[in-house]
């Protein structure tokens, strides 16, 4: 009974930090942690974030981590967002820090105005970060991004002059409306201790990136921390960028890429992106044995030259031969007068045989196309692939 009582008091005494709706000109306390996780510029920081989603979008995004829960997780966040919040639209994430378990529960029309796995999408985004501070603020970007998709173009390691940012994102904005499905570029300065497949994919996820249901779109990444780059693909894009056509769309903008020209390397990975889609919506993605046409190099017009020189030559020469009024016969028969040889006996006899044999062909295992594909920490599927520059 006592532990009943002092959950309440807790609660009670938590609603004078977390606000109701009735008086939304007061200030608001969006993150409570109770536990000393967190510091108190990084409390600031976080309660500014959370407060600009709720000003721009009218969505309260709550955040709470305890050791005070002397009931049901479920019925205690429940009871958390209605003390504080009401019917208003929102969120809440709470977490039990002594049973090391959580709880999202939405307020009014929270869950209808979120994606249908927000659920997955807003925990993945918390837990696929190592510090307090950057799980809430990975959480509160991941609510941001239900109502407002991060930017086709993201140059946080400010590889780009100003006029090439408006240029590429112009084209990745085009392509991507024409298609129905994204082409986006980051770049960044480090991984934060991440893969460059897990880094990949979880931008991607968390930052509302992909159309449609099935989250259609791809996403090149490049860290030059340690120089990696990948592409992640989702929905759609899984089965137009099949493993051997990310192969082969790398080698066209790696070479860029190594030697710093890194507005000529996005623009060939948008633009060969675009194709890429273009030919996938025909039924036949370009794929193993359906790989676009390389133009022949320049090197071939001297030896084409050469060898039409060659076959006029020969040509010339043979019809040259056929204007010899006199000339030596090959087989002796030729010098024979006709009818004055006559057999009365003719026998044949074998000598030798000449057997040809040739090697089938065995079937490849590794000749076979197609997407590999794997779940991100969001539960999303992805394909892509990546490497270094």
């Amino acid at each position: 009974m006592m532990k009943k009582i002092i959950s309440l008091v807790f609660t009670i005494f938590l609603s004078f930090f977390l606000i109701s709706p009735a008086f939304a000109d007061e200030e608001v306390n969006y993150i409570r942690d109770d536990v000393g996780f967190i510091t108190t510029e990084e409390d600031q920081k976080l309660e500014e974030q959370a407060a600009a989603i709720a000003k721009e979008f009218d969505f309260q995004p709550y955040f709470l981590v305890t050791e005070f829960v002397e009931e049901e997780l479920e019925y205690y966040a429940d009871r958390i967002y209605q003390t504080n919040a009401g019917d208003v639209d929102g969120v809440i994430l709470v977490l039990d820090n002594l049973d090391k378990v959580w709880h999202i529960t939405y307020g009014g029309k929270g869950k209808e105005r979120l994606s249908d796995d927000s659920e997955a999408l807003l925990w993945g985004a918390f837990n696929s970060e190592d510090t307090w501070y950057g799980a809430i603020s990975n959480y509160l970007t991941a609510i941001r991004s239900q109502f407002q998709p991060q930017l086709r173009l993201v140059d946080e390691a400010d590889l780009l002059s100003s006029d090439e940012e408006k240029t590429l994102l112009a084209k990745l904005d085009e392509i991507s409306e024409r298609q129905k499905c994204d082409v986006a570029v980051l770049t960044v300065d480090g991984l934060g201790g991440k893969t460059p497949e897990a880094f990949t994919d979880d931008y991607f996820d968390y930052n509302g990136y992909g159309q449609g249901d099935n989250h259609d779109g791809l996403l090149l990444m490049v860290s030059m921390e340690e120089r990696d780059w990948h592409i992640t693909t989702t929905g759609y894009a899984i089965e137009a960028f099949t493993d051997k056509g990310i192969e082969y769309l790398s080698k066209k903008f790696l070479s860029d890429l190594s030697k710093g020209n890194y507005a000529e390397a996005f623009t060939i990975f948008a633009d060969q992106s675009d194709a890429f889609i273009t030919q996938a919506r025909t039924g036949e993605p370009f794929d193993v044995g359906n790989l676009p046409k390389e133009p022949l190099s320049w090197i071939w017009l001297p030896i084409s030259a050469g060898l039409g020189v060659v076959v006029a030559f020969i040509s010339v020469s043979a019809m040259s031969s056929k204007l010899k009024t006199v000339r030596h016969e090959s087989a002796a028969s030729h010098y024979i007068k006709k009818d004055s040889l006559e057999l009365t006996r003719t026998r044949d006899s074998f000598l030798y045989r000449n057997v040809n044999r040739r090697l089938k062909p065995k079937p490849s295992s590794s000749s076979g196309g197609g997407s590999s594909s794997h779940s991100s920490s969001s539960g999303r599927s992805h394909g892509g692939g990546g490497g270094k520059f």
